[in-house]
């Protein structure tokens, strides 16, 4: 059995990293506002998995629909994310 062997080409890692910094800094600031509107101390909320802070950002959302003496959301800044280069 003869098998063409194809050639593997490396991904491209700058177009990855750049979705993770900005995936963490958007977790980051979820946490935050999480902490802010006593969803749970900063300890506590440090420690929940990615799913559950999603979940009770959801859950914040839909409260601050509701209620209006909820904090509402901040405004952010845009914000770009610098990329380090790593020598490989």
């Amino acid at each position: 059995m003869n098998k063409d062997k194809v050639k593997h080409t490396p991904p491209v890692w700058t177009k990855y990293k750049k979705n993770v910094l900005e995936r963490t800094l958007k977790l980051k600031r979820m946490k935050e506002e999480l902490i802010t509107t006593d969803f749970g101390s900063r300890n506590q909320v440090t420690r929940w998995s990615e799913d559950k802070v999603i979940a009770s950002y959801k859950k914040l959302e839909e409260l601050r629909k509701k209620n209006r003496n909820v904090p509402q959301k901040h405004d952010y800044p845009e914000v770009v994310v610098p990329v380090k280069l790593q020598k490989l």
